[in-house]
């Protein structure tokens, strides 16, 4: 299975380099779950650090970072300029609580990884963790009961009504077209500058300096995202391996928090994934975040319910 082949990649290539790994699982669209308005969109699941695996673990937050989740900015971007016919909603966890599948074998070797999942699903398991309490949160209220069965005897999942007759096969082929669209895409752009690295602080400016990639290098691109936001605001185009840049070039106020990174980009326009990882400055100063390179790190365990001292009075 996928546990086997993410830890023995170099069994089947020579010098093996993940750029991303675009998992989809659970992409048909189900007939019974989904709306007219469901089928303009699709979840994609990335982790942030630690990930937020367990059925109990709240959801991520926009205030971090990881290698998936610049995959999911990728997706997120030239996914949609590709196939403008679907849209992508960010789920900031690995998947749905206590849930997993192919990617997280990747994730656990170290590799960015995604997974791609139609809207609603006939299933009992919940979206995400965003209820705000007690996790795990209960499924979609809109989708029909018998796709909340915990047996799973009537859903459409793990079940006899599985069947080919309940998905929307347009609705998967854009999918596959989205995954097809950004997987050629990276192939064509170049690798990503890589020792990315960043001093100043938000409110004075910020200077910043990078390795080139390899030769099919035309410009490169430096962006910033708030700490509040998902994506990088707009595209700075340079030509140097290095400078000095505002925050209000990179579309913030002065004293603003950010996270800021460098693409780079070939004759063609095929852009790289942004550098990572990514610094995060604030009015103070600029640093890596202390747990960037820790990306295989799950929740820490909740501690345990504290012991039972009540006494029977009868």
């Amino acid at each position: 299975g996928s546990a086997t082949i993410a830890a023995n990649l170099t069994r089947y290539f020579d010098e093996p380099h993940v750029i991303a790994m675009l998992n989809t699982d659970i992409p048909g669209g189900d007939t019974s779950a989904n709306t007219r308005a469901d089928l303009q969109n699709f979840r994609l699941y990335s982790p942030g650090i630690p990930r937020e695996r367990r059925s109990t673990d709240p959801d991520g937050s926009t205030d971090n970072e990881s290698p998936s989740r610049g995959v999911m900015r990728y997706i997120g971007v030239w996914g949609s300029a590709y196939v403008p016919t679907i849209t992508m909603t960010p789920k900031l966890r690995e998947d749905r609580p206590g849930r997993g599948s192919d990617h997280t074998s990747f994730i656990s070797q170290a590799c960015p990884a995604v997974r791609f999942m139609e809207t609603h699903e006939c299933s009992p398991s919940p979206v995400d963790n965003s209820c705000g309490g007690p996790f795990p949160c209960p499924p979609p209220a809109e989708i029909p009961a018998f796709c909340k069965d915990t047996s799973f005897i009537t859903t459409h999942q793990h079940s006899p009504g599985d069947l080919v007759a309940n998905i929307t096969p347009t609705y998967a082929s854009r999918i596959a077209q989205v995954m097809a669209s950004v997987a050629a895409s990276l192939a064509r752009a170049p690798l990503s500058p890589t020792e990315f690295n960043a001093t100043g602080n938000s409110a004075r400016g910020v200077n910043f300096h990078f390795e080139r990639p390899d030769g099919r290098v035309n410009h490169f691109v430096v962006a910033a995202r708030s700490i509040n936001e998902d994506f990088y605001r707009q595209r700075v185009v340079i030509s140097d391996d290095g400078g000095r840049i505002s925050a209000t070039t990179l579309g913030f106020n002065p004293g603003d928090s950010f996270y800021i990174s460098v693409a780079a980009v070939d004759r063609q326009g095929h852009e790289s994934l942004f550098a990572y990882p990514e610094i995060r400055c604030d009015s103070t100063a600029c640093a890596i975040p202390s747990y960037a390179f820790d990306v295989t790190a799950p929740l820490p365990m909740p501690p345990p319910p504290p012991p039972d001292h009540d006494t029977d009075d009868d």
